[in-house]
């Protein structure tokens, strides 16, 4: 899926799949309402999907969020009901290579969007894309070496460390441009240094929200995932970015969505946000 932002190419990879509680995607909505958009499988698991973001500008390759990698043992790979992410293969069907990668972000450090950027290189694990250097918010590169009891399971050291020991971590405080047209912007509330991911040119926008809005269900100001640290600043970041996109017309790709991830804000009779087909971003 390959959407035109100006002149900027954007593409959604396939980083992985794997499948959470639905109770804890949709935190305290209740299950009759969030399964009829999100049928559960016998374990109340709802499918998800890791959708990475390449950015290419007429001079940089950026590759937000890599996915899931493959550093996966059975026992995780069976709970997660997880198939592993091979963003290498995806790279190719779009004529690149993993050294053709010059930044990769990182919205945030959990485990879905981080364990794709290391690769296992004879016994070691190591940076999957060798030239790029790795753009996190350093709040959030704090707070996952050293993670709190809600949150530890989320963050896995083995993702992070080869990363840091390798001395390719670029850590950044607040709202900054990681590529001319690609500004990563802190927003709080699911983790301590979420950052979304806004591409323009030419007078077209992109959103890429990562967890803020993980999910089309997501789209309701009240459905928040019982993983949000902070559920009422998450509740306001999300409404401040959906306004936002619907003001400038914007395109918005909700990295999880497995079914409809991406389109432009409308409203339907009630008032609800619905994502609309973006035509106005076809790929040219």
């Amino acid at each position: 899926m390959r959407f035109q932002v100006g002149r900027i190419e954007l593409a959604l990879l396939d980083g992985g799949r794997f499948w959470l509680d639905g109770g804890a995607m949709f935190g305290i909505v209740p299950r009759s309402l969030w399964s009829r958009q999100y049928p559960p499988d016998e374990a109340n698991r709802v499918p998800i999907v890791c959708r990475a973001l390449l950015i290419r500008t007429p001079d940089r390759c950026v590759l937000v969020d890599p996915g899931l990698g493959t550093n996966w043992e059975g026992r995780w790979k069976e709970i997660l009901k997880l198939t592993p992410g091979n963003i290498g293969a995806e790279l190719a069907r779009h004529g690149l290579k993993p050294d053709d990668i010059q930044t990769c972000v990182f919205t945030h450090l959990h485990f879905d969007h981080a364990a794709g950027a290391l690769h296992q290189l004879y016994d070691q694990w190591v940076p999957a894309f060798p030239k790029a250097e790795f753009v996190v918010q350093r709040d959030e590169f704090e707070h996952a070496r050293q993670p709190g009891v809600r949150d530890r399971a989320s963050y896995r050291v083995l993702d992070i460390l080869p990363l840091a020991r390798s001395g390719r971590f670029k850590l950044v405080e607040g709202d900054t441009e990681c590529a001319p047209g690609v500004r990563l912007v802190r927003v709080a509330g699911h983790s301590p240094g979420l950052q979304a991911v806004v591409v323009e040119s030419e007078g077209l926008r992109a959103y890429y929200p990562s967890d803020l809005i993980p999910l089309l269900g997501h789209l309701r100001p009240t459905w928040l995932a019982a993983y949000d640290l902070e559920p009422s600043t998450v509740l306001g970041e999300k409404q401040r970015i959906l306004a936002e996109a619907e003001e400038h017309r914007a395109l918005v790709i909700l990295g999880h969505e497995p079914l409809h991830p991406a389109g432009v804000p409308r409203r339907d009779a009630e008032g609800n946000l619905f994502l609309e087909k973006p035509k106005e971003f076809a790929h040219a």
